[in-house]
């Protein structure tokens, strides 16, 4: 059913289908049963396994099999679904991780080692607050560099819903110095012809640039210390939330849809003032090398 169920569901409409498998997968004490043939009692004793290594995907996992389960009792597969209404084993306790000005000079100075293409997306993760993979993927044919306006289709925005995100003068410079790959619309390639990925390795060499006692930190953390940041600045948090493209912004149901450039104006002022503060935090990595004029 897993095989199915990602074919016919999860391919369609989940972009990260892949992370699903991998979780779904981790029920491997239920492989020899059939799916009218788990009880909760089955799945209790599975997640309890997965538990024991990584608490925090025994949770994630928990919730994609439980919509699976839906997903064939809608299909009359199963009669019910044996795990409706399951708690998650351990209770998850919410990031609150936001990065210092210092390690944020800290962490774009190891950019500018990384150079293209993983330091140059980190950079753009850093001044845009957009999520890693609508990044990472970004397109050629998303830019529009005349308007300085970067459209994220619905199919790539994690809440499905289309999102403008203007480009200031420190997120254009960063692409004016970005190849162009012949034949690819990929921003961030090293094959030209898939975006980039192994995020793993990258992170590794980057947490050598902070200081040994740091805190641990993510990528996504970069959203949160926009966030916390602009809050700081006087921004006003509904327009933090449309620049973030939240579920819980401004704008939301039918109104969405007719109010794609929702705050245009004050999104741009404030993602002008987050470039500008980090502007200030980096700015010996940010003056331009001047040429050295030698004398005949």
């Amino acid at each position: 059913m897993i095989p199915d169920y990602i074919e016919n569901h999860a391919k369609v409409y989940n972009r990260d289908w892949k992370r699903k498998k991998a979780l779904l997968e981790k029920f491997t004490t239920l492989n020899d049963k059939r799916i009218d043939e788990i009880k909760r009692a089955d799945v209790v004793k599975a997640c309890y396994t997965i538990h024991k290594s990584v608490p925090v995907s025994a949770n994630r996992a928990l919730a994609h099999l439980k919509h699976l389960m839906g997903w064939c009792v809608e299909r009359c597969m199963i009669d019910a679904n044996p795990i409706a209404g399951m708690k998650p084993l351990s209770k998850e306790k919410p990031r609150e991780r936001v990065l210092s000005d210092e390690e944020l000079s800290a962490l774009w100075a190891a950019c500018d080692d990384e150079g293209y293409p993983f330091g140059d997306c980190m950079k753009l993760l850093i001044l845009s607050g957009q999520r890693r993979a609508e990044v990472a993927e970004m397109c050629w044919s998303e830019l529009d560099l005349e308007k300085r306006l970067w459209t994220l289709p619905s199919q790539r925005a994690k809440n499905g819903r289309q999102h403008t995100v203007p480009i200031t003068d420190a997120m254009l410079d960063v692409l004016r110095r970005v190849p162009k790959f012949i034949g690819s619309d990929f921003v961030f390639t090293t094959k030209g012809t898939t975006p980039i990925s192994g995020f793993g390795r990258l992170k590794k060499r980057l947490d050598k640039s902070l200081h040994e006692d740091a805190e641990p930190w993510t990528p996504h953390d970069l959203r949160r210390t926009m966030s916390t940041n602009m809050a700081q600045l006087g921004v006003p948090q509904p327009v933090t939330e449309a620049l973030l493209n939240h579920k819980t912004g401004v704008v939301s149901g039918v109104a969405a849809i007719y109010n794609v450039y929702s705050y245009a104006d004050e999104k741009r002022d404030a993602l002008q003032q987050w470039n500008s503060h980090v502007g200030e935090l980096v700015k010996p990595a940010l003056l331009p090398k001047i040429p050295r004029i030698g004398l005949a």
